[in-house]
């Protein structure tokens, strides 16, 4: 799938549920005016009994983590939007560096849908989505933001060439840290940004 092909669409903040169980919201229902697409209570997820989805780090593009499955998400909608809970892996010291910034309030949610897979309905100037069958969730390092539009990933990855806000600043500069931890499959001990030590 191109990053055209992929759309996405930023939910709430990941939370601790306990131990490496987390959760969030990956869709928040209704919407902004400023905002021109909108999730109902109707929206067709394409869920059903014991359903669950792989979660990625940022879409699988981290160029350390890659496309590697941080486990998997069961989804449930209620009055707010749609649910997720996962237990993350937690199999490398980059996992763990990904849990710590979950508990520390540092990561979002995003949901990821194939775009010929979406239906979309126009009412006025919102287009309401009738269907959006997840295909992943993806923890994200930028700040998640409560009301957004569907965008394609290869829009989302130009928008993040903005300059940064300093709440966004924050969050980059810890998820640049928790990927200097690890080079190689290597934990680095020291400050942020240290360099590695010399192989022998």
């Amino acid at each position: 799938m191109t990053q055209d092909e992929l759309l996405i669409s930023l939910g709430g903040n990941v939370k601790s549920l306990g131990g490496a169980k987390v959760g969030g919201y990956a869709v928040v229902f209704g919407g902004h005016d400023v905002v021109h697409d909108r999730f109902l209570p109707t929206t067709d997820f394409d869920l059903f009994e014991g359903k669950s989805v792989p979660v990625l780090f940022d879409h699988g593009l981290d160029p350390v983590i890659k496309k590697r499955r941080l486990g998997r998400a069961t989804l449930k909608a209620d009055a707010v939007g749609l649910w997720f809970e996962s237990i993350l892996e937690q199999r490398s010291e980059y996992e763990q560096k990904i849990l710590e910034l979950i508990k520390a309030g540092k990561l979002g949610i995003s949901s990821g849908s194939a775009g010929h897979m979406v239906e979309r309905k126009t009412v006025g100037k919102i287009n309401e989505i009738l269907a959006w069958p997840i295909a992943e969730v993806s923890y994200t390092h930028r700040p998640a933001e409560i009301r957004t539009s569907v965008i394609s990933l290869k829009s989302y990855l130009e928008e993040r060439h903005r300059p940064l806000s300093p709440h966004e600043r924050r969050a980059e500069a810890a998820y640049l840290h928790a990927r200097q931890t690890l080079r190689e499959g290597e934990l680095l001990v020291g400050p942020p940004y240290a360099k590695p030590a010399n192989k022998r």
